[in-house]
């Protein structure tokens, strides 16, 4: 969406309906008329791109091999652990393409968690060698849990066990004779 000569990018979703734009001293919000659809702040210059990279994620999952070239992820300021988490991922065995698809995935939780929770999420799976983005998830999920790693394991005491009580087994024996 076009605003004083600047872009604001949308949901790919929402790129060919009838929207909305309030423009604030500090922000621009794009509405459809009743849920907001994209906030960024409201940009000065003239002929600039304000692009969210989470927006254009459905479009990545279509052809994962433009990752590299996607201008909303070239510009996006985000922790340098998911720059290394792609690479690790395409150090594996997967194929290129699943690879890229895995980090569009944990990509994809930035819009549940914010960026530096799913960031160090992605440290933490790392530093465990499990590079799935179900492990990301996982990790995001049990927040302050101890998890993934062998210095986490609590092992607790088992519950006692009741006391078992001796029975009469003489009963068996007079069914058996019957």
């Amino acid at each position: 969406m076009t605003f004083e000569t600047n872009r604001y990018s949308v949901p790919v979703e929402q790129a060919h309906r009838s929207l909305f734009l309030r423009a604030f001293v500090d922000r621009v919000e794009v509405t459809d008329g009743t849920h907001l659809v994209a906030c960024h702040p409201r940009s000065y210059g003239r002929e600039e791109d304000l692009l969210n990279p989470l927006h254009y994620l459905p479009l990545l999952k279509q052809r994962p091999a433009a990752l590299d070239y996607a201008k909303p992820l070239q510009h996006w300021p985000h922790p340098p652990v998911l720059d290394q988490y792609l690479a690790a991922l395409r150090r594996t065995r997967l194929p290129q393409r699943a690879a890229t698809l895995q980090f569009l995935e944990v990509l994809e939780l930035v819009r549940a968690y914010p960026l530096q929770e799913v960031a160090e999420a992605v440290a933490r799976a790392l530093a465990a060698g499990s590079l799935g983005a179900e492990t990301v998830s996982y990790l995001l999920r049990h927040q302050g849990k101890a998890v993934l790693g062998r210095s986490t394991t609590v092992l607790r005491e088992a519950p006692p066990c009741p006391a078992v009580q001796a029975r009469d087994l003489g009963q068996y024996d007079l069914l058996l004779r019957r």
